[in-house]
C-alpha cells in the first residue's frame, strides 16, 4: 500500500532562521498578446507529475528541524492562478511591484510551517492598462530552493522543450550543509544559520514576530531597476587585463567589477558575494543530475580585498579554489565579516547565468526581473544583477543611504 505522505528532509541551511526568513525567489515576466492559460496549466501538470514535492508543505520535523510533507495523489495538485492587479505595469517602483504581488507570492518558510501554504506558485496577472499586455508570475520558496532552481523550474514552463524532468529532491547533508560552508568557505558564512529550539506553534510564532518587528525597525531602503552599462564593463575590463596577468589571474569577470564599484560606491565595511556551489564544492555537479535545493553560499570580502577588481577576483577565486578541494586555508576562521556595531555589509547576488528566456505561443516577450521586498532585507544594502531579456544585463538595487554619485555601471531602467 502507497503512504499517503511521504516526508523529506531538508538541509540545515534551509531549516536555520536564514532559510526560514529569506524572501522568496519571485520574477516577473511580462508579455503581449493573450496568455496561453490551457498550455501553461499543461506544463504545470507535467511538471507536477514529474516532481510531487513542487506541491509539498513545510511540516514540523524533530528537534526544531523542518522537513517537507508531499502528498502522494499518483496526479498533479499545481494550479495555474489567475489574478488582476490593475495598476501593474513593467516600469512600476519595484517596492509597489512586490506589495501588490504578495499575495500571488509564496510566504517566507517561517509563515509556512505546519500551516497549508503553498511553496511554488504560478500566476497569470491580468494588468488594466492594456488588456492584451499581462505578467507571468512564479514564486518560489527558498526553504525549498534557490535562483538556480527557479530557473530550472521556469525553463520547464516552456511549451516548446520536452516534458518537465524529475528532479531529484533528496538532500545529502554530508555533501552541503552549515558545517560544510564552514569548513570551506569560513565561519561568516555559516555565522547566520542559528536554529528554531523546536517548531512548536507558540514558539515559531513568537519568533516570527521577532522577525517582523526586527525587519520594522529596520530604514526603510529605496529600491530601483537599473540596466547594466556594458560600455562601463567592457572599458573596466580592458583597463585591469593587463593588472590581471600580471598578478598570475586568468580574467576579471563582470561580477568582480560590479562587486568592487558597488562596495566601495556605497561606504560598505564588508562586502558579501553570493555564490552558487554546484559544481563548486565536491560531490555537487553543476548540470548533469541537478540538485534541487538552496544550494548556497556567499564569499566574504572586507575593505582591503575590495580596494580593486584585481583583490576581489583573487578572493573569489581562492574561495573557490579551497571549496573546489574541500579544504580551509591556514587562519580561515579568523578572518570576519565584522557583524558587530557600525557594520555596513553589502550583499551582491547574480542570477545572470540561471537565466532562461522563456517565450510563450502567440506572445510577445516584453521584459522580466525579480520581485524581491526591499522591506524584508537585512543588509545595509543590495544588488542583485539580473537578465531582463536574453544577451541584456541588469540590477535591482536596494539602497539604504544613497551612493556617493561616482560614475559607474547602472544606468537608467
Amino acid at each position: 500500500q502507497v503512504p499517503l505522505s511521504s516526508f523529506h528532509s531538508l538541509l540545515d541551511v534551509e531549516y536555520s532562521l536564514l532559510g526560514l526568513t529569506n524572501p522568496s525567489v519571485s520574477c516577473l515576466t511580462f508579455y503581449s498578446g493573450t496568455p496561453p492559460m490551457a498550455a501553461l496549466q499543461a506544463r504545470l501538470d507535467l511538471m507536477g507529475l514529474a516532481n510531487p514535492w513542487l506541491a509539498g508543505r513545510l511540516c514540523s520535523g524533530e528537534s526544531g528541524q523542518v522537513q517537507l510533507s508531499v502528498l502522494n495523489t499518483g496526479r498533479s495538485s499545481l494550479q495555474l492562478e489567475e489574478g488582476s492587479v490593475p495598476d501593474l505595469t513593467a516600469n512600476m517602483p519595484p517596492t509597489r511591484a512586490s506589495q501588490v504581488c504578495a499575495p500571488f507570492a509564496a510566504k517566507i518558510g517561517l509563515e509556512c510551517i505546519d500551516e497549508d501554504e503553498p511553496l511554488f506558485r504560478v500566476s497569470v496577472l491580468r494588468t488594466g492598462n492594456d488588456p492584451e499586455t499581462w505578467a507571468l508570475l512564479m514564486s518560489l520558496s527558498h526553504s525549498i530552493g534557490d535562483a538556480a532552481t527557479f530557473y530550472k523550474l521556469y525553463s520547464m514552463l516552456d511549451p516548446r522543450t520536452p516534458a518537465p524532468v524529475h528532479l531529484n529532491f533528496t538532500r545529502n547533508s554530508s555533501v552541503f550543509s552549515v558545517d560544510v560552508l564552514s569548513r570551506t568557505f569560513g565561519s561568516e558564512a555559516a555565522a547566520m544559520h542559528t536554529y528554531l529550539q523546536s517548531t512548536e506553534p507558540q514558539l515559531v510564532s513568537q519568533v516570527l514576530k521577532m522577525h517582523e518587528a526586527s525587519v520594522g525597525r529596520r530604514k526603510a531602503k529605496e529600491a530601483a531597476l537599473h540596466l547594466l552599462d556594458a560600455e562601463w564593463v567592457g572599458a573596466q575590463k580592458r583597463q585591469h587585463a593587463s593588472i590581471a596577468q600580471a598578478a598570475g589571474l586568468d580574467f576579471v569577470s563582470t561580477n568582480d567589477l560590479v562587486a568592487w564599484w558597488f562596495f566601495n560606491e556605497y561606504n560598505a565595511t564588508h562586502g558579501n558575494i553570493v555564490c552558487d556551489c554546484r559544481g563548486r564544492l565536491p560531490g555537487l555537479p553543476a548540470s548533469d543530475d541537478f540538485k534541487p535545493g538552496s544550494y548556497i553560499s556567499s564569499i566574504s570580502c572586507d575593505e582591503h580585498d575590495f580596494s580593486s577588481p584585481i583583490g576581489v577576483r583573487r578572493k573569489v577565486a581562492s574561495a573557490l579554489e579551497r571549496a573546489a578541494g574541500g579544504r580551509m586555508s591556514r587562519g580561515l576562521q579568523a578572518e570576519t565579516t565584522g557583524g558587530g556595531l557600525g557594520a555596513r555589509v553589502a550583499n551582491l547576488t547574480n542570477w545572470t547565468s540561471a537565466y532562461y528566456h522563456l517565450e510563450l505561443p502567440g506572445c510577445h516577450h516584453v521584459v522580466h526581473f525579480p520581485v524581491v521586498s526591499s522591506e524584508q532585507d537585512a543588509f545595509y544594502c543590495n544588488l542583485y544583477l539580473f537578465r531582463p531579456r536574453g544577451g541584456e544585463l541588469a540590477a535591482l538595487l536596494f539602497d539604504g543611504r544613497g551612493g556617493s554619485g561616482t560614475a559607474g555601471p547602472l544606468k537608467p531602467w
